[in-house]
């Protein structure tokens, strides 16, 4: 493809000069969907958001499993091909943001598959989750460091990080054995960056993600249970002057933590703690 090429995307029509291939989706007649294509050609987070795609569950089209529709001509095209190159593409990453984004990338494209399982085997959670771990610990610490030295672009930088570690994180939060997550650090180290604003939605979105995973009904109950208490302790003591000061608000609250049986435990933990908490943010 010629440098001086420029490509519109046929769902946001914007164009990108130099666009990276890998990071965008083709209507093609490669197997195993061969038959004519229209060539179109799409942002692979685009297609990603779009309902037409089929990649999505909640999208008007059927969910496709490892394939998507292309929503100019509705032609089913393959995934795979584009898997690889974001695993290619985080294997060679040299960037923090770069790696994470492949990383949540290459999940999100085969979120839910059924066929293709042993493809997401093939990222290896114990080496994978203990360096996130790394990356938010190294970078939020590096960031708060800049930022009290008064040197705010290089602040911003590792919080571009600290995001981007985040939302890695939040690729594998809904399929990832809630053992592991604590196991690794990853609950705690979440928790950590509730109280600051430039990483609180995103860190709220890993909890949200943890408290809509169903309870295993098999002998791995007790291992779920002890690795979600952390986790409703760490969003009561993150808002607890929030909390405490109405009843009200209190009582909802407790009303929405979803093991009951753990209400009368997390009120002694919230009453032992202290009520000074920092939260300014950068």
């Amino acid at each position: 493809m010629s440098d001086t090429v420029r490509c519109s995307c046929c769902i946001c029509h914007h164009y990108d000069d130099n666009k990276d291939p890998s990071l965008w989706l083709f209507c093609n007649s490669d197997p195993p969907y061969r038959g004519k294509s229209c060539g179109m050609s799409c942002h692979l987070k685009c297609a990603l958001k779009h309902e037409k795609a089929g990649i999505s569950k909640t999208g008007c089209s059927p969910k496709l499993d490892a394939s998507f529709y292309c929503v100019c001509c509705g032609k089913v095209n393959w995934l795979i091909g584009c898997w690889r190159k974001q695993m290619l593409a985080a294997k060679e990453a040299r960037r923090v943001d770069v790696l994470c984004e492949r990383l949540s990338l290459s999940h999100k494209m085969l979120k839910g598959t059924e066929c293709y399982k042993e493809l997401q085997s093939v990222v290896n959670l114990a080496e994978i989750l203990p360096l996130l771990y790394t990356l938010l610990e190294k970078h939020f610490g590096a960031a708060l460091r800049e930022f009290m030295a008064q040197q705010l672009d290089a602040a911003k930088q590792h919080a571009t990080a600290v995001i981007a570690s985040l939302n890695a994180v939040n690729a594998y939060t809904e399929w990832a054995p809630m053992s592991d997550l604590a196991k690794y650090g990853l609950i705690h180290g979440c928790g950590s960056l509730l109280p600051y604003n430039e990483f609180r939605l995103h860190a709220c979105e890993f909890f949200k993600f943890l408290s809509q995973r169903k309870r295993p009904t098999d002998n791995t109950a007790v291992e779920f249970d002890s690795s979600m208490m952390p986790c409703m302790v760490t969003l009561a003591s993150s808002n607890v002057q929030r909390i405490t000061g109405d009843g009200a608000m209190t009582s909802q609250f407790l009303q929405q933590i979803r093991f009951q049986k753990y209400q009368v435990w997390v009120m002694l933990k919230l009453g032992s703690l202290s009520t000074k908490f920092f939260t300014a943010g950068f």
